[in-house]
């Protein structure tokens, strides 16, 4: 009985291989043609995507550039007191531990 079941499912496989080989060989142009068409729009927002984060990353860094230069960034002044003080803290901290 399961010779029978084997044969009857690679009979059936064979049937519809067949009919997915025919459509495919039938309708290759429209099959070509609709592949190519999602490849470029992949290909579009990826690039798309890749230049906004580029042109942010740069626009990013020219405004820092920019505010440094020009004395507007004062909070880089105390943002480096802060992280001093932090560092100062965190020293004691180590001291105060590895005595113990």
């Amino acid at each position: 009985m399961l010779e029978k079941r084997d044969g009857t499912s690679f009979v059936l496989g064979a049937i519809i291989g067949g009919f997915a080989a025919y459509y495919a060989v039938t309708h290759k142009e429209e099959i070509i043609e609709k592949v190519q068409k999602i490849e470029d729009k992949l290909n579009k927002n990826e690039t798309f995507t890749s230049l906004k984060q580029k042109f942010e990353s740069m626009t990013a860094k020219v405004q820092g550039m920019y505010d440094r230069f020009s004395g507007k960034d004062k909070d880089a002044e105390d943002s480096l007191d802060s992280l001093m003080n932090e560092i100062e803290m965190l020293k004691a901290q180590v001291e105060r531990l590895s005595n113990k």
